[in-house]
């Protein structure tokens, strides 16, 4: 229930297509700019449903690979008074798919996803890809929620 439903992809007259839920929300990005950092209980909520979506990803041999507040959509839900959101990890483009044949999803020497939240090992092109690399992501937007910025910051976003 944590993860954007897809429904459908494909390619037609040369064009990828995806077909996926449409969740009417805010990224968790939005959020934190409009209304400010999460109470450490409500974050920790937050963070806990993402867990269940990384580990039902994870089951299924995906690494998401690029966890960032603006890949988290925020769904009002005012029926549930712990937590007035539903949580929805969404933008799997970058997601890796353990144990398959077909590994390399963009070109040889270029690391993937974003350098504010990416595990310090994804910049090293023969990186071993397992669930660390959405943990450690997952710890960043932990801080960014409890925080409001980034753990790591500098001229240079490497």
């Amino acid at each position: 229930p944590n993860i954007v439903q897809c429904y459908d992809a494909g390619v037609s007259e040369d064009n990828a297509y995806i077909i996926m839920e449409y969740v009417e929300g805010r990224s968790l990005g939005q959020y934190l700019k409009e209304q400010g950092v999460f109470p450490v209980e409500s974050a920790l909520k937050i963070i806990m449903k993402l867990a269940e979506a990384l580990k039902h990803a994870l089951e299924h041999d995906i690494i998401h690979r690029d966890i960032k507040c603006e890949n988290i959509l925020l769904l009002e839900n005012e029926q549930c008074a712990d937590l007035p959101f539903v949580v929805k990890l969404v933008d799997l483009g970058l997601g890796y798919r353990l144990h398959s044949d077909r590994q390399e999803l963009t070109l040889p020497g270029r690391f993937i996803g974003s350098p504010l939240i990416m595990a310090p090992e994804q910049f090293v092109h023969d990186c071993v890809i397992n669930e660390k690399i959405d943990m450690y992501a997952l710890g960043t937007v932990l801080y960014e929620l409890i925080v409001g910025e980034h753990p790591f910051r500098g001229s240079n976003p490497t």
